[in-house]
């Protein structure tokens, strides 16, 4: 039988706050449907996913977060599976939709999956003022889940698989931890060049304190009904075959504030054209000591990504690897959200991880 929520009374949602929140998803809807008469789509694909059980893990420095555990189809073995979100989501975006998620895929195939929370993320907790970045996420927060996470299932090594931000902090976990395998889905290792505009933004933002959070779920929120279903998103969210409902329902349900100390970190990673370390490390050539297979699904599409980025972390990778190329069209979001994510990503995702499962043990 599953563990109940973890949800105490004094933690749960006043009624005023319910209300405020009910009201402002309306006024949202009103909006996109005054904006877009003529459509018949729905304005959210569904609802927020329902809540999960939580295994919580502290770390070093103070840190408290939850992961967030789907339990494996009834027969299955339940290795672990932690996943790590993208740039701006929560721990949620990685089972939403009203179809097969990348959670649901993975649990279907009998997988203990754990939805991995960490400092970045507005469902931690920690010493006021405490350092946010990329590097303390790899160091402290990530081996604190993996140890949470193992002793709460019983197994000896954990599956790591990542989208986004989350593959890029699974490359750099890589070589510092003994995992059964590293799954990456569209994270790019080097870059291309970002616009001037977005250049000027940033170096603003380096000169705020690195704890602050910008308020980016309130914003996707409310520039939600502008994504409109016959508008091309490609140059606004880069979701290729993802329809409007379903970003439009992620972007409501899922999406997380974003830590400046993050942000500033992953420019630092532009500039340098590398996933580097503070101290200078470079977490892309400390691969030679990653010795555990890979599965690097690369997603052309990414405008982010330079081409050659998949042939960066393959050079470098010391262990057995494998390689899955998406179609050209797909982009960073369409591997988690598309339409065919489910043929064109999930599937090869399990059936790869069902070749090494067994490392867990």
């Amino acid at each position: 039988m599953s563990p109940l929520p973890d949800r105490k009374r004094s933690n749960l949602v006043p009624p005023g706050r319910t209300l405020a929140k009910s009201l402002a998803r309306m006024a949202l809807a009103t909006a996109w449907r005054s904006l877009h008469p003529s459509s018949r789509g729905h304005f959210h694909e569904t609802e927020a996913p329902a809540p999960l059980s939580r295994v919580h893990y502290r770390t070093a420095d103070g840190w408290r977060a939850p992961l967030f555990r789907l339990d494996p189809a009834p027969g299955g073995s339940g290795e672990p599976v932690l996943l790590l979100h993208g740039l701006a989501l929560g721990a949620h975006s990685l089972r939403y939709g009203a179809g097969p998620t990348l959670a649901s895929a993975l649990a279907r195939a009998g997988y203990t999956v754990y939805c991995v929370s960490h400092r970045g993320d507005r469902d931690a907790q920690g010493p006021t003022g405490g350092a946010i970045n990329l590097d303390a996420v790899v160091e402290r927060d990530l081996p604190a889940a993996i140890k949470a996470a193992l002793t709460d299932c019983g197994y000896r090594r954990p599956h790591i698989v990542g989208h986004g931000l989350g593959g890029q902090l699974a490359l750099a976990l890589a070589s510092r931890e003994n995992l059964a395998s590293t799954t990456v889905i569209a994270a790019p290792v080097r870059f291309t060049r970002p616009r001037s505009e977005t250049l000027r933004l940033h170096r603003a933002l380096a000169q705020l304190p690195s704890h602050w959070h910008l308020p980016t779920a309130t914003l996707a929120r409310l520039a939600a009904p502008w994504l409109d279903e016959q508008a091309t998103m490609r140059d606004r969210l880069h979701p290729g075959s993802t329809e409007p409902s379903r970003v439009r329902g992620a972007v409501h349900h899922t999406s997380d504030d974003l830590a400046l100390g993050i942000l500033q970190q992953l420019r630092d990673w532009i500039d340098s054209d590398s996933l580097m370390h503070a101290s200078g490390l470079d977490y892309v050539e400390a691969l030679v000591e990653a010795h555990g297979p890979l599965h690097l699904v690369h997603a052309p599409g990414d405008s982010l990504g330079h081409p050659g980025s998949p042939e960066v972390v393959l050079d470098r990778w010391a262990g057995p690897s494998s390689r899955t190329d998406l179609p050209g069209h797909l982009a960073r979001l369409d591997a988690l959200l598309g339409k065919d994510a489910d043929t064109e990503v999930f599937a090869p995702v399990v059936t790869w991880l069902d070749s090494v499962r067994r490392r867990a043990w």
